[in-house]
């Protein structure tokens, strides 16, 4: 039996799928400032870590090699956990 999955950008197309992405980060951004309204409690990594992959969505494409995936793309979360527990 085969398995007929597709993914959103096979779906949608990439450009689709990008723009859904960096609405998404706009939107958390959005919910975010909304509940943090005063200045000392504003998460700054939050903010930094939102524009680090809105920058990994706008540059992503279906050419590049599989390292991006796997180095630049996975060590978010690492990045966003290091960050978290310096500031």
């Amino acid at each position: 039996m085969r398995n007929n999955y597709r993914h959103c950008p096979q779906v949608l197309g990439v450009q689709v799928s990008k723009y859904i992405g960096l609405c998404l980060c706009a939107l958390y951004l959005l919910l975010l400032f909304f509940h943090n309204l005063k200045i000392e409690d504003f998460p700054y990594s939050e903010i930094i870590m939102v524009a680090i992959t809105g920058v990994a969505i706008w540059f992503s494409d279906k050419f590049k090699s599989d390292h991006y995936a796997s180095l630049f793309v996975e060590a978010i979360p690492l990045l966003w956990l290091t960050m978290h527990c310096i500031l």
